[in-house]
């Protein structure tokens, strides 16, 4: 564009030039005409700087310009500011203040900075945020309560945290939330019981929690529930029992988990499924069979199980299947190669 303008201004001033002489009421002319092309180019980099700093499509960037000019200049250049990208910065509990200017901010990213329960007070005016990230800041459940009535809301990460089920019912006021992510907080499940007026939500991350068998019936709530995470969190085939009326899920991460051959019976309802991590867990050869049921099933997560060649017999029975991740189990490549005659496009991790 500014190439373009820049040949405009050149043509300009060559057609009024007469046989390489420039005549006075001409010359004054040219010269009105390249100011005026000049204001043109002037304003137009003004427009799109402007453009770039009050809408900051990109998280880096605003990072950036937090980074390097500080919260008092930025705050005030970037009211219309939609996305922040805050982590890892350092920045300090009491620099959140000036956040309350930035009315307009849809996401806003403040990982691993280390806050305070009281600090996030200043983040309750944003009405109109949809996306927070407050992983690893040091909060507890006290600072939950400043968030509750940010309704629009649709995902919250509150990882590594000091968070625990007592918190989650400074939850239950956020309707729209799809996706909550809590990995490694205190969670037991029973705050679960708090949420079930979260019936939008698609997406609950659990990974590395204490969960307890007894509360996993409060899933229940979620009828719309597409992704579970339930990865490192102990619970047993008695706690998956709670899970086989969620008939939307499509991606299940059962990792780590103390789930054998009797669990699967409670996977085999899940007809929607498409992605099933039971690695690290106590399935067998013979425990695989219950997958066959899952026509939709394809990735399937197998790695650190003690199965051989033949529980692979069990994998030709799912006509769904895309990719399998095999890695530190018993198979053999004899196996593996057998298993691929027979699905030509499978994709296999060994």
């Amino acid at each position: 564009m500014g190439g373009l303008l820049f040949k405009m201004i050149f043509k300009s001033c060559f057609y009024l030039t007469i046989k390489g002489e420039m005549h006075k009421p001409i010359c004054k002319l040219s010269v009105e005409i390249v100011g005026i092309w000049m204001k043109i180019i002037i304003c137009f980099l003004i427009i799109s700087l402007s453009y770039l700093f009050y809408t900051c499509e990109s998280n880096d960037s605003s990072q950036y310009f937090f980074k390097k000019h500080g919260f008092n200049y930025t705050t005030h250049q970037l009211k219309n500011l939609e996305k922040l990208n805050l982590s890892s910065l350092d920045i300090k509990a009491n620099e959140l203040a000036q956040l309350e200017k930035l009315k307009k901010l849809k996401v806003l990213n403040l990982e691993s900075n280390l806050l305070t329960d009281e600090s996030l007070i200043h983040l309750k005016n944003l009405k109109n945020l949809e996306k927070l990230f407050l992983a690893g800041t040091g909060i507890t459940d006290k600072g939950l309560i400043y968030i509750k009535d940010l309704k629009k809301l649709n995902v919250i990460d509150i990882s590594y945290n000091n968070i625990t089920d007592e918190g989650f019912i400074h939850l239950n006021s956020l309707t729209n939330l799809k996706k909550i992510i809590s990995y490694k907080t205190y969670l037991s499940g029973k705050g679960l019981k708090d949420l079930k007026s979260l019936n939008k939500l698609e997406d609950l991350e659990l990974d590395d929690n204490p969960l307890k068998d007894r509360y996993l019936k409060y899933l229940k709530h979620f009828t719309k529930l597409k992704h579970l995470n339930l990865n490192y969190t102990g619970i047993t085939d008695k706690g998956l029992a709670s899970i086989k009326d969620l008939i939307e899920l499509e991606d299940l991460s059962l990792s780590g988990t103390n789930i054998s051959n009797e669990g699967l019976k409670y996977i085999r309802s899940l007809k929607n499924l498409e992605i099933l991590d039971i690695g690290e867990t106590k399935f067998t050869d013979e425990g695989l069979y219950y997958l066959s049921p899952l026509k939709k099933l394809k990735i399937l997560f197998l790695y650190r199980l003690p199965i051989t060649n033949k529980g692979l017999k069990n994998i030709e029975l799912l006509k769904g299947i895309e990719e399998i991740y095999v890695m530190e189990t018993k198979v053999t490549t004899k196996g593996l190669n057998s298993l691929q005659a027979k699905i030509s496009h499978l994709k296999i991790a060994y």
